[in-house]
């Protein structure tokens, strides 16, 4: 007769180092790799619901937020290499709903837009997104959740205004 192996320990957190500062940084940190997870899930969600590939989503909605637009920008929008915003407009353009034409200002160049069933996608999208989260606040009362939108911008612009070497996009919340 065998013993049972011991259960593995978790993972040490970064959190959790010598490095770590404060227990009030500890705790925003573990809520932001909380949030992190929130986003995934309901990112997942969306893209089910909408049958895409969730990595397509931030196209659709920088897309329609933004227009036509070289891939090239829409990479620096999204905050990823050129050749990922690529592999996802693919995706897009495969299931009819975005396009490429050529550049107006650029003949050379190559612009993505979104087809008009992308455009009804994407609005979709917004107002499937809209409900979703307002069942998930169901309940929030006006001032917790002007607290949490304050909050969240002011995260959102402490780390870009230290972190984000990409050009600033300040009204481009998509």
């Amino acid at each position: 007769m065998s013993t049972p192996a011991p259960a593995e320990a978790p993972p040490p957190s970064f959190l959790e180092g010598p490095d770590a500062t404060t227990d009030d940084v500890r705790a925003v940190l573990r809520a932001i790799e909380a949030f992190g997870r929130a986003q995934r899930c309901i990112g997942g969600a969306f893209a089910h619901h909408l049958d895409l590939p969730r990595a397509t989503l931030g196209v659709l909605f920088k897309l329609h937020m933004h227009g036509a637009m070289q891939v090239s920008e829409l990479a620096q929008r999204l905050q990823v290499d050129v050749s990922v915003a690529s592999r996802q407009v693919t995706a897009l353009v495969d299931t009819g709903l975005a396009v490429r034409d050529v550049d107006p200002e650029d003949r050379r160049a190559r612009t993505v837009a979104l087809s008009p069933a992308g455009v009804q996608r994407a609005t979709e999208a917004r107002h499937s997104v809209g409900r979703l989260l307002a069942q998930a606040l169901d309940g929030w009362d006006p001032d917790r959740l002007a607290t949490l939108a304050t909050s969240l911008t002011d995260l959102t612009e402490a780390i870009t205004a230290r972190f984000d070497v990409t050009p600033h996009h300040s009204k481009d919340h998509a």
